[in-house]
């Protein structure tokens, strides 16, 4: 999987103060009537997150590379199902 050299490179090896980074709310995709259950939004797509999977690597992210993240919804707020995309903004601790 490529998540974890991703990880190093950005969190640990080029450790920016701030990192931006965004992706898909799977949970939202109901939301689209052309979906089929399980489909990715976009051919380039190798996986999309919940939001509880979203959240439970960024508090991994945070733990293991030494940053906060704040969370928050990009695009048009579903009641049950939030927003399209999800946004992590990460900042290096100290």
């Amino acid at each position: 999987m490529r998540i974890p050299s991703f990880e190093r490179a950005v969190f640990e090896f080029a450790a920016p103060k701030t990192v931006i980074l965004t992706t898909p709310n799977s949970e939202y995709n109901v939301n689209y009537e052309h979906m089929q259950e399980n489909e990715l939004r976009h051919g380039d797509h190798r996986f999309e997150w919940t939001r509880d999977e979203f959240k439970e690597w960024t508090d991994h992210i945070c733990k293991k590379f030494g940053y906060t993240c704040v969370i928050s919804g990009i695009g048009d707020n579903d009641e049950k199902y939030c927003t399209p995309t999800q946004m992590g903004v990460f900042t290096k601790n100290g």
